[in-house]
Formats: C-alpha cells, structure tokens, sequence
C-alpha cells in the first residue's frame, strides 16, 4: 500500500502532495482541485478507496491552498500562468519518480480551468482529461445561474431572494463582486451549489493527513486565492479558445449544478474535437459530486478509466 504525503518544490515555493494506492506501478491519476483554493486532498477518505485499488491517485494542495498555505507566498506568484507552470512541473516531478509515459489528468471547477491548458498545451503527457464541474464561459454561466435561482425563488415564493435578484437587474451582467456574491449565494440557497446538504469540516476532519491548523487554513487559502485567481475564473472563455484536442475529455456534471451549469458543459462538449468526447451526469449532486455522491463518483472515474484500459487512451 502506497500512501506518501510529501513536501515538494514547485516553482521555488513548497507546496504539499498526497499519493496513495495499492502499489506504484498501477497508473497516475493526478486531481487538481476546485475553488480556486479549496483542496480536495482532505476529502480524499471520503471518495476515492475504490480508486486507490486500480490506479495511484495523487493530490496536489497548489500554491496558497491548504497545507500549501502561507502567509509568506508572493501574492504576484498568484496567477493562472504560476500556476499552471507549477502544474506541468509537479507533472513531470510524477513521471520521474514513478517511471511513467503519461498519466491521466482530473480536475473540479477552478481545476478545470488548469486542466483543459494543460491537456490543450502539452496532450504528450497525458493519456486523457476527465472534467468535473467544467467551467466554460463565466458570464454565460451567471446567466443561466440567476435565471435558476430567481425562477426557484418565485416558485418557493421566496420574497427577499426574489427582490434580490431582481435588484441587480437583467443579464447579460458585467460581473462585479456585489452583483456575483448575491447570485452565487442564492444559487447555493436553492441547491444549485450542493444539491444535499453536507458538513466540509466534518469529513474534512476524519484526513489522517490533515492536521487542525491544516483545516484552520483552508479558510484563509480560499480568501487569498479568491483575491487574486477569481478574475482568471471570470475571464475564462473554453469555447472561444480550447477547441481542439489531441486525447480523449470526458465531462462529469452534476445533474442539480449551476455554478457551472451542465447545460453549457453540454454545449462545450458538442463544440470541441476530441478523439474521444463524452458527458457523465451524475444523478444526485449538484457542484461536488465527490462530496455528495461519493460512491457513484468513484464508480464513474474508474468506468472511465477501465475503459481505456487496452489502449491507455
């Protein structure tokens, strides 16, 4: 049984990975977490065991984010060009130590914002993307997301939400924090961001690897993430940019999601080349299908994976 927790250096900062699995020589999945600064690695017991058995799952706390956290980061390293050079060199960091060709590559939200880059840029070190949670166009995405919330807020018969929503006006919205911070809220108020209602500290608690400062720290990862990558996410346009792909991409959705609403990951899917192009929706989740739906998530990773076995994509 793999499971080393370790420190590495990654772009002159330390930043911490997690790989577990039941032996090296299986294949890498490496996940790159949502947020921006919101770390999956400790929620890793709560999803992933079955994954553990076939293939050598590794996470990466990326700079800023979670036992990555410091107050002594440059707040300029914060930025999508830093981070996705500390991405391509915790990639290559993998295939050294673990003697591989390629790996596969998943990310969630702000993740997939670095992932469809990384597969675009350099398709050389992967086998195939998996996408959870695809942000696509952010302001077509705060569209369909105030269009849901105020249409639940009329049918619940809602009055603040609805006189709320109403207030800011009609899209499309040039986005603005005031503006954002009360779709988003509302989104999440009407089960758009989770669709069942689940403590994070809680599981976040029962990770070995997580110490209580480690916990206290997510908290202040995502307030210094937000500040400086939130405009990446908001100026991400995939459909304008990231088209065609070398390797297979497959899209996993929420059914209930609309911070990244799988309506418009359907249409991305539909717009891109790919030799492989696929979307999963997962049935009873809405943004963080590995948090609520933690078992039909790992068995939609592994069918992915399983089948491309024969070939390794």
């Amino acid at each position: 049984m793999v499971s080393l927790l370790e420190k590495v250096v990654l772009g002159h900062t330390k930043q911490w990975i997690l790989a577990r699995g039941s032996s090296e020589q299986n294949s890498i999945i490496l996940f790159l977490h949502g947020g921006p600064g919101l770390p999956m690695m400790p929620f890793h017991q709560h999803f992933q065991r079955d994954i553990e058995d076939k293939y050598l799952v590794v996470h990466w706390d990326q700079r800023g984010a979670g036992k990555s956290y410091s107050e002594d980061i440059p707040a300029d390293s914060m930025n999508l060009s830093q981070l996705l050079s500390d991405a391509q060199e915790l990639v290559h960091l993998l295939k050294k130590k673990y003697k591989k060709d390629k790996i596969y590559l998943a990310g969630h939200s702000w993740g997939t914002i670095l992932g469809i880059n990384l597969v675009h840029n350099h398709p050389e070190d992967f086998y195939g993307f998996i996408s959870i949670g695809q942000v696509v166009d952010f302001s077509q995405a705060l569209n369909i997301s105030h269009a849901f919330a105020l249409g639940k807020a009329k049918q619940q018969g809602c009055e603040e939400a609805v006189n709320e929503l109403i207030g800011i006006g009609e899209p499309p919205f040039n986005v603005d924090d005031t503006k954002l911070s009360i779709i988003l809220k509302n989104v999440g108020r009407f089960g758009g961001r989770m669709h069942n209602e689940i403590s994070f500290p809680s599981i976040a608690k029962k990770c070995e690897e997580y110490t209580e400062e480690d916990i206290e720290n997510i908290p202040k990862g995502l307030a210094f993430s937000d500040i400086h990558l939130w405009k990446e996410v908001i100026n991400s346009r995939m459909m304008d940019n990231y088209l065609e792909f070398e390797i297979p991409i497959y899209f996993l959705c929420g059914k209930y999601d609309y911070i990244t609403p799988t309506v418009l990951v359907e249409e991305y899917c539909k717009k891109i080349n790919a030799p492989v192009k696929k979307v999963i929706v997962l049935e009873n989740s809405a943004h963080f299908p590995y948090i609520e739906e933690p078992k039909a998530f790992s068995k939609a990773i592994i069918d992915i994976l399983e089948s491309h076995k024969d070939n390794l994509w």
